[in-house]
Parts: C-alpha cells; sequence; structure tokens
C-alpha cells in the first residue's frame, strides 16, 4: 500500500491523508479518522465533527425588522441560530425570527473574536454594511 497525500490550494483543509490500494481501484483503510471516532463518540456525523474544529463569526439578519443585524461568534452555527429563534439569547429576543445573512470560518478562535470585535466597532459596521 501507498500514501496519497491531498495538498492543493482548491482542497479543504480538512482532507487528510487516504491509503489506496495498489491498483487504486478504492479507497481501504482499516485505521479509523479522529472526526469519524469523534462522531460516534458525540452522536454526530463524520462531516459535523470536522466542521466542529471551525470557529464562526456570523451576521444575522432579522426578518421581522430590515433594520436590525447581530453580529456573533459560535462553533456551531445551526445550533446557535436555533437558540435566537426560539428565544433564549436576550439580546435577539426582540427582533425574532433571524437568518443567517454572512458566516465566515476560522481555525483560530483569537482570529474569529478580533473579527467579531471589529464587526461590532463602528467602522466595522460600516463596512459589514458596503459588503454584506
Amino acid at each position: 500500500m501507498q500514501r496519497l497525500r491531498v495538498r492543493s490550494p482548491s482542497a479543504p483543509v480538512f482532507v487528510r491523508r487516504f491509503t489506496v490500494n495498489e491498483d487504486c481501484s478504492g479507497v481501504v483503510s482499516k485505521r479509523r479518522s479522529r472526526a469519524f471516532l469523534n462522531a460516534k463518540y458525540w452522536r454526530t456525523t463524520p462531516w459535523q465533527a470536522m466542521t466542529m474544529k471551525f470557529h464562526y463569526v456570523y451576521i444575522l439578519h432579522s426578518l421581522s425588522d430590515n433594520r436590525h443585524r447581530y453580529v456573533g461568534m459560535t462553533g456551531d452555527i445551526e445550533k446557535r441560530l436555533k437558540i435566537h429563534n426560539t428565544g433564549r439569547c436576550k439580546h435577539t429576543l426582540k427582533y425574532k425570527p433571524w437568518q443567517i445573512e454572512t458566516a465566515i470560518a476560522f481555525r483560530s478562535k483569537e482570529k474569529a473574536f478580533a473579527f467579531e470585535k471589529y464587526l461590532k466597532s463602528h467602522s466595522g459596521r460600516a463596512f459589514a454594511k458596503k459588503h454584506f
């Protein structure tokens, strides 16, 4: 068996090494990926386990009042949107329901936090209004 490394700018970051048959007929691996093991333990799909490594900065848009937006950061964006729409977050309760306008993924939590802080500043709000 030979190992094949997949590294290209167009490939997603979460693509790792695959073990391939000599004739390249298909992927064969007795070892399971860390994402698969995490998915089995936490009862999530492997795709969800791989994307849990990202930190998202998101902008929500109120469907009840077009003037209101909310900027936040999370590790699980779908779960966080449900929290906003069910009214469990007091900051977004008044203008629910919400929909995701923009979501940006970061590998580093520090970079995500810095970008969220920027979007909540005066110049960041102007930037988001113009570009998103």
